[in-house]
């Protein structure tokens, strides 16, 4: 959960590899949230991690936000 005095979202993923990721972000349905986020006009912040899971998978974490 994202806490901020302005308007925030934020994404989270899971896969195997970077490119798996990102087909799953743009091309499945299942990314809609994430799309929602990230074309999101309102949105003018974003901050992004990435670190391997003890499963081996890595995971991705987006963050977005608005500051007036």
């Amino acid at each position: 959960r994202v806490l901020s005095s302005h308007q925030a979202g934020a994404s989270m993923v899971r896969g195997d590899t970077v490119a798996g990721i990102h087909h799953w972000m743009f091309h499945d349905d299942a990314g809609d949230r994430y799309k929602k986020n990230c074309l999101n006009d309102e949105f003018n912040e974003m901050g992004m991690a990435t670190a391997k899971g003890t499963d081996g998978m890595l995971y991705l974490i987006q963050l977005f936000r608005r500051v007036e």
